[in-house]
């Protein structure tokens, strides 16, 4: 929920459109950011898989190329499965009636999924890693977006207001590339089906939530400011 100023009424209301400097300057930060996370993220991706190269044109069209690929087992679905069931068990019994609870559940269950799918399929080709790159990419633009759009929609009135959205998206970014470094430390080991679970579990879901921090923080910032001006 975003404090607007009902008194400012919508760009419609007053019948003119947001000026050129809060549409190109927003647009311009938000590209910026959104090209260095990702850059970062590739950067990250060949350090963490020897061999690998990748290439792009624009954030979800990234193409990669391996030059050998990791050895997986049945083992790393064995233990996937598993550690979804200890999980699940450890929810239920810990905060069941906490709203958290259903996305646990969920995440558990994908996870026992996909590993069971691997199990019977007896899958033995590691996950994409295009694949998981291009789904890494998708949470960037999305957090890109929702950034832009809180920039354009509460129109910060002071540097420092704009300079605090800037540092929560930095903030949720770093968190997100850290995401991304774990879970494809553990992903390239897994087959196809339990990797990419386990990077929709732990990589999409939190970077989807991490991808509304700068609207939060502004929001809050200009609450607070608005409460002072009575």
């Amino acid at each position: 929920m975003l404090p607007l100023d009902p008194r400012r009424g919508s760009g419609f209301e007053q019948n003119s459109l947001p000026g050129w400097p809060y549409v190109l300057f927003p647009s311009f930060l938000a590209v910026d950011v959104i090209s260095a996370e990702a850059a970062i993220s590739l950067y990250v991706a060949e350090i963490i898989i020897p061999g690998l190269k990748c290439s792009t044109i624009f954030w979800s069209f990234v193409e990669c190329t391996q030059d050998e690929l990791v050895n997986v087992d049945v083992c790393g679905p064995a233990i996937v499965s598993i550690g979804s069931v200890a999980v699940y068990l450890a929810a239920r019994f810990s905060i069941k009636e906490r709203p958290a609870f259903p996305s646990i559940l969920f995440a558990c269950g994908l996870l026992l999924f996909g590993a069971v799918c691997d199990v019977l399929s007896a899958i033995s080709n590691p996950a994409n890693v295009t694949l998981l790159l291009q789904l890494a990419m998708s949470v960037q633009l999305t957090a890109g977006a929702g950034f832009l759009f809180s920039l354009m929609i509460l129109r910060p009135s002071s540097f420092l207001m704009a300079a605090c959205g800037l540092v929560a998206y930095l903030v949720s970014a770093a968190v997100r590339t850290l995401g991304f470094a774990a879970t494809l430390s553990m992903a390239k080991f897994l087959p196809a089906a339990s990797g990419t679970a386990l990077w929709i579990a732990l990589m999409i879901l939190p970077g989807m939530a991490t991808a509304l921090a700068p609207a939060a923080v502004m929001g809050v910032a200009l609450a607070q400011r608005r409460y002072r001006e009575g």
